[in-house]
């Protein structure tokens, strides 16, 4: 079965939320401030609830006798001690719907604190519990537990199991994974690390009223881890020897959106159960593929967030199921946030750290944007798409269901830093309101103005359904918009014959609204083909007469620029024979001056010829004696 995506709950009106101030000074507190905190937490049911558990001391802690800033706690109440090396050097307060001390057991801390939301879950709202705190403060052992010691969720398989009877799953769907409980076991694995069911400490209450007659319940379950920011399916089956290698990791799954805008992790396996053994083996085939590794705080420390999701699916008839209704609820386990200085780790480890802390800082940054959201007029960006934690919890903040919180704190005087902010964080988350979904703003269509004016009185409602038949490849819930008292929630089968005669007549207008516009639509058809005929006829026409013109156009201009050419040739022929004419003229000139010079210079040289002759005729009378 593929994944589903969460649904809007339907719409409840939401009381006035008196805030609580993060911490104050004890000297300064104004009694009446610190009543009106309290009464803020009377109105849990619109906001989230915040619990508070104390780690007991170990044997270390109590010997330590060194002083450091350490709490105490009264009712509902948690009064930091005044530290200089801390904060301002001032005392703080922090308020819970309830604190469960140390001394509490793990079956208490089910039956006063988690039990209340199975039934809400049983009886149709989506449910996150999630624990929260530094390392080392209780976290695993809360949520998981152990075979003698079993935390909230193997008890909360067994009170859904002993509320209600679902109907047995396909064998082959989940053989392959419980087949992966052999393999493990055949590991190298001990005795007290065993994935049988057979010894565990099993919840033996139930709620009444749960299991009505004629009603069918199916149970699916899927396991999911984030480490280093990638999503991983822990049913998947790994060895050993690959799980120590780094080279081999496991399948990373994408985190994606439906259409209704739901995140979800495709290829998720999700695996039906017919018991709660069957649903704690695959809970401990799951864990053993979580990522632990010991630091210096803890020796079996998360290095991954974990989430558990069971979904519930109610329907009426077992052999042809047409509709059922989907209720989820989620168990997230959150890594410890760590500092480095303290934990000592190096290289692989430090990278998950800065990982975990990474994706808990997102968490608080939506936490307090959220709370700041309540009182600003203008709202801010969440940064829900910073972290895939985030995103995958994005529904049950956003008022598609509720969360409760759990606080684990640790009394060690060394984490008491890691302990004061886990406190800060609590107190933000505390005050957040559940905000109803938004609704996009409504169109005013052509259509949607038809329909109104066809029938007013008509409404359409979604229900909180899966479609069964012929179905999609990932269902999905539709949102669901119900109006009745707290409390009375009637089952879909039981259909009044008054409104289904509101559904005939329903029926019958929409057929009328669909003959009206299919004889408008073809009226429409018609119209416009003729329409389109008589432009395509009028364009025709026009093109050809541009085309005409255009002909004589350039037939004007080919006629002009010929006789433009043949007046520059005459021209230019006269031009050629007047100036071969005055070339001709300059060399009869030319040729005159010529003869004149030659006369001349004939006559120069005779006369030179003529001295000449003189001049060796005085040279020889000269030489004779």
């Amino acid at each position: 079965m593929d994944s589903l995506s969460l649904s809007s709950l339907p719409d409840e009106s939401h009381r006035t939320f008196l805030r609580a101030p993060d911490r104050a000074e004890i000297s300064r507190v104004d009694p009446e401030g610190i009543a009106g905190a309290k009464k803020c937490l009377d109105f849990e049911e619109d906001c989230i609830r915040v619990y508070a558990r104390i780690k007991p001391r170990s044997e270390e802690e109590e010997e330590e006798k060194e002083e450091e800033p350490r709490f105490r706690w009264v009712e509902r109440e948690i009064v930091t001690e005044p530290c200089l090396s801390v904060g301002n050097g001032l005392s703080q307060r922090f308020l819970f719907s309830r604190i469960f001390e140390s001394s509490v057991d793990q079956g208490t801390f089910f039956r006063e604190m988690v039990r209340p939301r199975i039934v809400d879950f049983l009886t149709g709202s989506h449910q996150l519990l999630f624990a929260y705190g530094a390392s080392s403060s209780g976290k695993t052992y809360t949520v998981q537990g152990t075979a003698s010691q079993p935390g909230i969720l193997p008890r909360s398989l067994d009170l859904i199991f002993n509320s209600c009877k679902p109907t047995k799953g396909l064998r082959e769907d989940k053989e392959s994974v419980l087949d992966l409980g052999s393999f493990l076991n055949a590991q190298d694995v001990g005795p007290e690390e065993s994935l049988s069911a057979s010894s565990r400490l099993r919840e033996t209450s139930s709620i009444p009223g749960v299991d009505s007659e004629g009603m069918y319940y199916s149970l699916w379950v899927s396991f999911a881890e984030i480490y280093n920011e990638t999503i991983h399916d822990l049913f998947e089956r790994i060895t050993v020897s690959n799980k120590k290698t780094r080279g081999s990791r496991k399948t990373p799954l994408k985190l994606v959106e439906d259409r209704k805008g739901c995140a979800y992790v495709k290829g998720l396996r999700e695996i039906c159960v017919s018991s709660a053994d069957e649903a704690y083996q695959l809970l401990l085939i799951g864990r053993r593929n979580l990522q632990f590794a010991a630091t210096k705080l803890n020796q079996n420390s998360s290095r991954s967030h974990c989430i558990f999701t069971v979904k519930l699916i109610r329907f009426c008839d077992l052999e042809r199921p047409q509709l059922g209704r989907v209720h989820i609820l989620s168990f997230c386990d959150l890594a410890g946030s760590e500092r480095l200085k303290k934990t000592q780790t190096i290289g692989t480890r430090r990278a998950e750290a800065g990982n975990i802390n990474a994706s808990l800082l997102v968490l608080g940054r939506v936490m307090k944007i959220l709370r700041d959201n309540q009182r600003l007029k203008k709202a801010a960006v969440v940064p829900f798409r910073d972290s895939k934690l985030t995103r995958l919890l994005q529904a049950f903040f956003t008022g598609m269901g509720k969360a409760s919180m759990i606080v684990n704190i640790s009394q060690s005087p060394y984490l008491f830093d890691e302990t004061l902010q886990a406190l800060k964080f609590a107190a933000i988350t505390s005050k957040i309101n559940y905000a109803a979904p938004s609704k996009p703003p409504r169109r005013n269509t052509r259509f949607s103005s038809i329909l109104f004016q066809h029938k007013r009185s008509s409404t359409l409602g979604g229900r909180n359904t899966i479609v069964w038949e012929n179905p999609p490849a990932r269902s999905t819930l539709v949102p669901e918009k119900v109006q009745e008292e707290e409390g009375a929630r009637e089952e879909e089968e039981d259909e009044s014959s008054e409104e289904e005669e509101e559904d005939d007549s329903h029926y019958e207008a929409l057929n009328n609204l669909i003959s009206d516009l299919e004889r408008r639509l073809r009226e429409e058809k018609r119209k416009n083909a003729t329409l389109e005929s008589d432009i395509r006829m009028e364009l025709c026409k026009e093109f050809n007469v541009m085309m005409v013109n255009r002909e004589t156009e350039w037939q004007q201009r080919l006629k002009d620029t010929t006789e433009r050419m043949d007046e520059l040739s005459e021209w230019r022929l006269q031009k050629l024979e007047s100036a071969y004419v005055v070339s001709r003229k300059r060399k009869r000139l030319d040729n005159s001056d010529e003869d004149e010079l030659r006369e001349k210079l004939s006559e120069v040289e005779s006369k030179l010829e003529g001295r000449d002759i003189e001049l060796e005729e005085k040279g020889k009378k000269r030489l004779r004696p």
